[in-house]
């Protein structure tokens, strides 16, 4: 495969010497291996019990501060409870906690002496502060379970001396320590960027035992030195000193360099079958994820006092913690002087009135017309312009010319037909988006740009254009988002209301309304247009308004619940989404019965415990869904996160799976062009080259690492040729002088000229993808505009092509 990526591969040359590579043949992959620095830590606490040191005496002092608060706070709540009931602090506390966990979620809550709360419990700056609240005894608990948060705290006092190669070059005074034969040593000694520490490492590297061991990791220990070996044996090898020495004087950096596989060794005269059995057995330990259990099993006893904590994973200090008490105290004085606070009802009620349980919380709605409207509740065929209905013909259409394309490159030895070409298409397209290659039935890779991260998101956008041609199909399934955004109320809100001086709001006499606006101060010019145009509320003088409501030229304003429901049975009455209703967050109170106050105590008692089994089942809430049942799926305003496809995204989706399309095919053919142009280079006619490109492509689908399963007779077939090992092999009279090595390179000049000295011999009758595929076909096609698109190729790929003129000049 034509890469300059430096990654090994499972099937890139394995890193090992060349005295074991003389004897040796390698079995599969057990693991990746990585290397591991063992190093000290700097400004260390050895022992690993540090539970009573953990918190310094400030963070003792405010915990007592709080205990102190919290008995000031229970003797205030005491002295402001009724005196005629007999109440203790725990239910006081509890009735008041009842109301601050209502307000936190949304819900309110009355007290038991029949008093209303403030407005000020719906505003969300004072709900942060009531939040905050809350927050003193979580830092109670948390500060009082220390072995929580211990581990965190103490590991950001262990600061590696050396945590990568980077670093550990520029420390000059620490001595490297590798052990001879070691994968870190072959690493270090072929590297070229680690030059200077390899020179260090040479003069102090050492035989492996444990006592060599034992004795580096005191110096370790005392930060002269480090050792660098497999990662996962320096965690066994600190796991085992953690437990003998019990103290966190040593860690374990992971350095991503020189990652390799780790696999089995074995002499070159074993039989294949005990090799192949061998490969069996790793293949099931692999499988099984031994590594993995060994890994977690070396863990244990390390992690818990040496491990870096992440980035993000911070203690609490001491300007935190202060600041979640000064908090605390602003929501806890807040919320005593709201608990206390005057009530929101009028005076004349007062005085003849004392009032139950609530039953809901009360707002504010406002009933008004809405502009640009389309009556209408069924626009299914106008949603969509002709621009769409143009794009989606011309999405079926480009299908066509795709279909034709992709039936005309097909081998026309074979019986296939449009839909079996699509369905082969759309394999190999599914299985490099999920990154899981998928050969054909000879056992073939697909070329390397289907492994390109850039390449998979363009194949990405390939999808999007059935998706638009479904979504566009199922118009029902967006039509409501498109139609609403064409609903535009007249007047959103108070202050939209106040300015539209020619729009006449309505209200009705005695409503919450009415007592809200008569002691607002915010909205008197409001206010003095609503005195002149209040009325007794009857359905007659609802019904008479909502006509002029859905002109435009009125609004009305009234409870938001009972206000739903009135849209509602118009919008089923009169079938039109004429009218909207839209939420005021002004003026929110309870909602309770009025009761004479000479009514007995215990018919109160009664009335209260009913409205609480009302509460408990939530009656309102479901009410409230009944009403909302008819009347959303028209006028309703969507969220604003929610927005219908334009023609811009529509366009955008088409010119991506434009693009899309055309470089999936362009890549395909990507490699059969730079085949062609190596094969000029060596002197064949423009009609060979065809023959020769049409066998790259059906023997091994252009990879140049492509390899064959084993024959009977034990051989493989190498290569983009796929040339078998009897012409490649050392001793054998075929050979063609290659080694079968190299016919596994990116460089395909070794590969093209041992595939010329076998034509010169037989033809291409050693060649079974010939015979099966090329011999009865047409094969000119393969090199139609090969000269123009190898022109650009030869410049992406220079440093190949001066490799190939550089081999050339030694023929």
């Amino acid at each position: 495969m034509i890469k300059k990526q430096q990654e090994v591969e499972l099937a890139g040359p394995l890193n090992v010497n060349e005295q074991r590579a003389k004897v040796a043949q390698f079995t599969n992959c057990l693991e990746s291996s990585k290397i591991g620095i063992i190093t000290g830590i700097t400004n260390l606490d050895r022992s690993m019990f540090m539970y009573p040191r953990i918190f310094s005496w400030k963070v003792w002092a405010a915990l007592l501060l709080t205990y102190i608060a919290t008995a000031f706070i229970l003797l205030f709540l005491y002295n402001i409870s009724p005196k005629n009931r007999s109440a203790n602090q725990i239910s006081i506390l509890s009735r008041y906690f009842l109301i601050l966990w209502s307000n936190l979620t949304g819900h309110d809550v009355g007290t038991k002496n029949n008093r209303y709360l403030k407005p000020i419990w719906h505003l969300h700056s004072f709900r942060i502060l009531l939040t905050s609240w809350l927050l003193g005894p979580v830092v109670n608990i948390l500060f009082s379970f220390q072995t929580s948060i211990l581990s965190t705290f103490a590991v950001t006092k262990l600061t590696p001396i050396v945590s990568d190669l980077d670093q550990l070059q520029l420390k000059t005074s620490i001595i490297p320590i590798i052990f001879k034969g070691s994968s870190v040593e072959i690493c270090f000694k072929s590297s070229k960027d680690y030059e200077s520490l390899w020179q260090r490492m040479q003069s102090h590297s050492m035989v492996f035992s444990n006592k060599a061991v034992s004795d580096n990791m005191v110096n370790v220990e005392k930060g002269t030195h480090v050792i660098l070996l497999d990662y996962v044996y320096a965690l066994g090898i600190v796991t085992e000193w953690v437990k003998r020495h019990r103290r966190c004087s040593l860690q374990v950096e992971k350095v991503h360099f020189c990652e390799n596989f780790i696999s089995l060794a074995l002499r070159k005269d074993i039989h294949p079958k005990l090799v192949k059995k061998i490969n069996t057995v790793l293949s099931y330990i692999m499988q099984a994820k031994l590594q993995d259990r060994l890994l977690n099993r070396v863990h244990e006893n390390y992690t818990h006092c040496t491990r870096q904590p992440l980035s993000s994973s911070r203690p609490l200090n001491m300007t935190v913690v202060l600041g979640v008490f000064v908090l605390w105290s602003i929501g806890m004085l807040l919320s005593e002087v709201e608990l206390a606070g005057p009530l929101n009802v009028n005076e004349q009620w007062a005085k003849v009135a004392q009032f139950t349980n609530f039953l809901e919380s009360s707002k504010i709605g406002i009933i008004t017309g809405i502009t640009n409207l389309d009556r209408s509740m069924f626009m299914y065929p106008r949603i969509f312009s002709w621009k769409v209905w143009a794009a989606l013909l011309l999405t079926y259409i480009a299908t066509a010319f795709i279909l034709l394309f992709l039936y005309n490159i097909s081998p026309k030895n074979r019986s296939a037909n449009q839909i079996s070409i699509l369905s082969r298409y759309f394999l190999i397209l599914w299985s490099n988006l999920t990154g899981h290659d998928v050969g054909t039935k000879n056992n073939r890779y697909l070329i390397p740009i289907w492994h390109l991260q850039s390449f998979r998101i363009l194949l990405t956008s390939w999808l999007l254009g059935p998706v638009v041609n479904i979504l566009f199909s199922f118009q029902t399934s967006i039509l409501s988002t498109f139609a609403v955004t064409k609903l535009t109320p007249i007047v959103s809100d108070l202050d939209q209301l106040q300015l539209k001086t020619s729009i006449i709001p309505i209200i009705f006499k005695g409503s919450s309304v009415e007592i809200c606006f008569k002691s607002s101060k915010d909205y008197e010019s409001l206010w003095q247009r609503m005195q002149s145009h209040s009325m007794v509320f009857s359905n007659k003088a609802v019904s008479d308004n909502m006509v002029n409501v859905e002109k435009g030229t009125h609004v009305i304003l009234l409870d938001y619940v009972y206000a739903l429901g009135i849209v509602t049975e118009w919008v089923k009455r009169h079938r039109r989404c004429s009218l909207q209703v839209e939420k005021v967050h002004f003026c929110e109170n309870f909602i309770s019965l009025a009761l004479r106050k000479d009514i007995h105590p215990k018919l109160v008692k009664k009335i209260n415990t009913v409205l609480s089994y009302i509460m408990q089942a939530k009656l309102q809430d479901r009410l409230l869904n009944r009403v909302h049942e008819n009347y959303t799926h028209c006028t309703r305003q969507p969220l604003s996160s929610s927005r219908p496809l334009n023609m811009t995204v529509v366009l955008g989706v088409f010119v991506l799976w434009s693009i899309g399309m055309l470089l999936s095919v362009l890549s395909f053919f990507q490699e059969m062009y730079k085949f062609a142009d190596v094969m000029k280079r060596l002197g064949q006619k423009k009609t060979n080259i065809a023959k020769w490109v049409c066998l790259a492509k059906f023997a091994s689908g252009f990879n140049t690492q492509a390899l064959s399963q084993q024959y009977k007779d034990g051989s493989y077939d190498f290569g983009v040729f796929q040339i078998n090992d009897k012409f490649c092999k050392l001793g054998s009279k075929y050979n063609c002088g290659v080694s079968c090595t190299d016919l596994v390179k990116d460089d395909i000049t070794p590969s093209a000229r041992c595939a010329l000295k076998i034509f010169e011999k037989n033809g291409f009758k050693d060649w079974p993808a010939w015979k099966n595929s090329c011999q009865d076909i047409d094969t000119s096609r393969f090199i139609v505009k090969c000269s123009l698109l190898s022109q650009v190729i030869q410049r992406r790929s220079h440093e190949d092509d001066q490799s190939l003129e550089r081999i050339l000049s030694q023929y």
